[in-house]
């Protein structure tokens, strides 16, 4: 369907929607969708520039005997914004006005007609370039002065720590900050390394974690635009593109730094491994793992499920790692605790994801020699599940043992 479709349903849906209201409470609504950064004054009563525009690069991802290439793009600005008359839900990054006709989201990058941007979680459904399905939940006022720390894919472990976590650094920055109760998602709450990670940040400051069912309308909210962002989706079969990722090397070692002052060498329970093979426990993209796995353990790599590991033993392996291998995923975030010009990885990456900048410019940063096996696989999904050749995996293994 073509956003000029969906535009069309949405405008169809959207007197559904109306008449249905009158006679009973609607399960979702039809909103104007405008960015953030064009919201009405009523709704504003705070602007703030709390880091320009910069330079920066994304590089793209390597093969084994590749030297790295890289493209220069421009980080947006950081943004504080103070909000009013506007409520949220916690997984959307996206504020409705109290009319529940607007909408504001984010904007990271311009829509465009060379790729089609998605948006889309629980609670924005779909969008246009201009309207947008959202569910109809209901609205819960609050007197409280909050920091919103939500948002798209807040429970994904990556985008909590490198999209959402560096916000924080400038969290100070809030009028009377000391007063500011900070909003995360619930879905923080019942992931203890998630939420133990929050706690490395946050110290004394006041959390309170809610659910995405509920529209909040506090008294003021304050919000800190995406110091890195990565688009989050876009349509299968269209190219992910290097510049849909740009990280600041200086946010990225905010994390980093923050994450290993406090690393606790007495929640360890494992032992340090110099080869690890990262296992996957995500029902999406499975492979023949078991297969690949027998055959990375011939030359002396262990198994490691970062999910059934805390925070500080995942940082422990990482630190103690000369080789790591792996399917693309979530687990690869945390190269970044790794040593510099310690490490070698190998991460098996679909050529549906063409250039995935993502785990190659966070290994850039710290000096992570990361290559990749890019596989064929007959499926354009970017989630499909897809077979390794065991010959060619085998033969990149070694390539990467003789580095």
């Amino acid at each position: 369907m073509t956003i000029e479709e969906i535009d069309k349903k949405l405008r169809f849906l959207k007197i559904k929607y109306f008449f249905k209201n009158i006679l009973k409470k609607a399960n979702n609504n039809i909103v104007q969708f405008i960015a953030l950064n064009t919201i009405s004054n009523k709704n504003i009563f705070y602007k703030k520039t709390l880091r320009e525009s910069q330079l920066t690069n994304a590089f793209l991802p390597k093969l084994i005997g590749e030297e790295s290439t890289s493209i220069q793009l421009y980080l947006p600005p950081v943004e504080l914004y103070g909000l009013q008359d506007v409520g949220f839900s916690t997984d959307t990054t996206a504020f409705l006005d109290r009319t529940f006709n607007f909408f504001y989201y984010e904007k990271v990058r311009d829509f465009s007609s060379q790729y089609t941007i998605l948006l889309n979680t629980n609670t924005l459904h779909f969008h246009s370039h201009h309207l947008a399905k959202i569910s109809n939940l209901t609205k819960v006022k609050r007197n409280e002065d909050v920091f919103f720390l939500a948002g798209n894919f807040t429970f994904n472990y990556f985008h909590f720590l490198i999209e959402i976590l560096p916000k924080l650094k400038y969290f100070s920055s809030i009028p009377n900050s000391d007063q500011v109760i900070i909003v995360a998602d619930y879905s923080i709450k019942s992931n203890i390394n998630l939420q133990t990670i929050l706690c490395f940040f946050t110290k004394q400051i006041k959390i309170e974690y809610l659910s995405s069912d509920n529209f909040y309308f506090f008294n003021k909210t304050w919000h800190i635009t995406y110091p890195n962002y990565v688009i989050p989706n876009i349509v299968e079969g269209e190219e992910f593109q290097a510049n849909f990722a740009a990280f600041s090397k200086e946010s990225v070692e905010y994390v980093r730094t923050i994450c290993l002052e406090n690393f606790d060498s007495q929640q360890i329970k494992v032992k340090a491994e110099s080869r690890i093979f990262l296992a996957r426990k995500s029902a999406i993209r499975r492979y023949n793992e078991k297969v690949i796995l027998s055959i990375a353990q011939k030359y002396g790599f262990k198994e490691v499920c970062f999910e059934d590991c805390n925070i500080h033993e995942q940082i422990f392996y990482m630190r103690n790692a000369d080789y790591i291998i792996g399917p693309s995923g979530a687990s690869w975030t945390n190269l970044i605790f790794c040593h510099e010009n310690k490490t070698k990885g190998l991460m098996w990456l679909g050529k549906v994801w063409n250039d995935f900048s993502v785990f190659s410019t966070l290994a850039k940063f710290v000096n992570f020699d990361l290559c990749h096996y890019r596989y064929d696989q007959e499926s354009p999904s970017f989630h499909a599940n897809y077979e390794l050749s065991v010959s060619e995996f085998e033969e990149q293994l070694k390539k990467l043992l003789l580095k």
